[in-house]
């Protein structure tokens, strides 16, 4: 009997019936491990049927997973989430509870959130709960009073991730609450938590959050957003690094401040106090996307703080339109990572920062060749319109040492210097890059790439003979023509081991909608078990 089923929608690895026979399948199936309820696909729900399913629910003793998606017809909103509710109680060994609501205004929050409280009481072994009640804008203080009241109750949680992405209601009173029931949890080892939008939340409250980290010294990874936050300055930044630097068996660290526009290089230094402190760190996700204050002194102090962590092994940074960096914040960037010989992932966005030359890229380039990367490179310099060839070819230089790299994402859409020749000089590099089995760049707006050029990089693609999966953007190469299109084409199509498939050639004049149907008809005919994604060219 299949141990995982869904209702409603569908998935790998789930059955899905027609909902009678789905039902008595439940009912019959004792050694139940997971259950989806996908509610906003079951288009035939009733009052009825939910309690069946409510009934079955209580007759599956050995569920450990159940992932609800909560969207219903109004006039079953309050009564529906009841009555599902009754059903969850009744799992006393449920380790897993992922709860979707989000989009669901229709909710009479209070009412919803009593009855949650009162299953969440029983599940005393939980050890993973997700919540998500993203652009719930009626999500109050109140409501998350009563959520987190209910938090200590779970004496074995070991992650929470609590979305609250676009709850415009929330202040720092209510992160406070939550912040003092979070340090009741003994167990705690994952923290993940999106207040994005939460325009309430100042510098303040993160220095609540901050405090409530000092008392959870055993955490071992930790996932804040605030996305477009400009309440949060750089004293907020000081706030939350003062907790951070507590974490001293830390992990994996995931900030995103993307569009907190106040954030400046001050902020940077000020965080990067705390920063230098967790020598135990792996992974870091930093986004500062649309901070346009921050320029090389920031990337500078920030750079200098993770040369203190020895171990790192996944570094991805985004200064995505930070367009005050320059080619000394590149450089320093390269300074990093000379020190970082773990490093296993790398990924840096400097999209739009158009002040980085061929000389910062030359300088970096001289760095990244000294790294050892064993799983995915990931560069993207798009709108970076001061970087020619002469740039382009040292990245390639430096890409021929990572011959065992099995992934690898390049992006110079938008770089107008560029040419043909230094198109096909960057892709003759690729060739030593014999392992690889994901390969995704994007050349768009490369106004001066020929079909010449796309046949030159037809022949390096011949040599990567473990090749799974390919992307190529060359939207807008207005040179690019069906003669070009017909080489990549055919090759591919002799490309069985293909599992995906994604090519753009939007803004191609040279390229007609009838080529990109008729190419993409083969590809199906002749990769029948490849994902393809084709754009036309207008």
């Amino acid at each position: 009997m299949a141990k995982t089923w869904t209702i409603g929608g569908e998935g790998e690895g789930t059955n899905k019936f027609d909902t009678k026979r789905l039902l008595h399948a439940i009912k019959n199936s004792k050694n139940l491990r997971e259950l989806c309820l996908d509610l906003p696909a079951w288009k035939d729900v009733t009052m009825r049927k939910l309690g069946y399913l409510n009934e079955r629910m209580k007759k599956l003793s050995s569920l450990e997973t159940i992932d609800i998606e909560f969207f219903m017809p109004q006039n079953l909103i309050e009564k529906g989430f009841q009555c599902l509710n009754k059903g969850l109680q009744q799992q006393r060994l449920l380790k897993k509870l992922d709860i979707n609501i989000n989009w669901s205004p229709q909710i009479a929050l209070n009412k919803g959130l009593c009855h949650l409280k009162k299953s969440l009481k029983k599940l005393v072994l939980l050890q993973d709960l997700n919540l998500n009640f993203s652009y719930l804008m009626q999500f109050s203080e109140e409501e998350l009073n009563y959520l987190a009241a209910t938090l200590p109750k779970l004496i074995f949680l070991k992650n929470i991730n609590l979305n609250f992405d676009s709850c415009v209601q929330i202040t720092n009173e209510g992160l406070l609450e939550l912040s003092q029931k979070l340090q009741k949890l003994a167990y705690l080892q994952g923290i993940t938590l999106n207040l994005s939008n939460c325009r309430k939340i100042d510098d303040n409250g993160l220095k609540i959050f901050g405090q409530c980290l000092k008392n959870l010294k055993p955490l071992k990874a930790l996932s804040l957003t605030f996305v477009e936050n400009r309440s949060i300055t750089d004293l907020g930044m000081l706030n939350l690094a003062e907790g951070l630097k507590d974490l001293s068996v830390l992990k994996t660290l995931f900030l995103n401040f993307s569009e907190c526009s106040n954030i400046t290089g001050v902020g940077i230094q000020n965080f990067s106090m705390g920063l230098m402190e967790i020598t135990s760190l792996k992974n870091i996700y930093f986004d500062f996307t649309g901070c346009k204050k921050i320029g090389d002194e920031g990337v500078y102090y920030l750079s200098e703080s993770l040369k203190e962590v020895s171990c790192l092994e996944e570094v991805n940074l985004c200064f995505d339109g930070c367009s005050n960096i320059t080619d000394k914040g590149l450089e320093c960037i390269g300074e990093l990572l000379e020190e970082c010989a773990t490093l296993e992932k790398l990924s840096l966005d400097f999209n739009e920062c158009s002040k980085i030359t061929n000389t910062g890229l030359q300088n970096f380039s001289k760095y990244l060749k000294q790294l050892s990367l064993s799983q995915s490179m990931n560069l993207c310099f798009d709108g970076c319109y001061n970087i020619s060839d002469d740039g382009l070819l040292s990245l390639g230089i430096a890409l021929k040492e990572f011959s065992i790299l099995p992934k690898l994402t390049l992006s110079f859409s938008l770089c107008g210097k560029l040419t043909d020749k230094g198109f096909r000089n960057f892709c003759a590099n690729l060739r030593r890059l014999v392992f690889l089995e994901k390969l995704y760049l994007s050349f768009a707006g490369f106004n001066e790439i020929t079909d010449g050029g796309l046949e030159g990089f037809v022949e390096i693609l011949k040599k990567l003979t473990f090749l799974n999966e390919f992307g190529l953007s060359l939207a807008r190469c207005h040179q690019i023509t069906g003669k070009g299109l017909n080489s990549l084409g055919s090759y591919l199509q002799t490309v069985p081991r293909l599992q995906c498939l994604n090519l753009s050639f939007y803004g191609c004049d040279g390229i007609s909608n009838v080529e990109v149907k008729n190419l993409k008809e083969e590809l199906i005919q002749n990769l029948a078990d490849t994902r393809i994604y084709l754009e036309n060219s207008y």
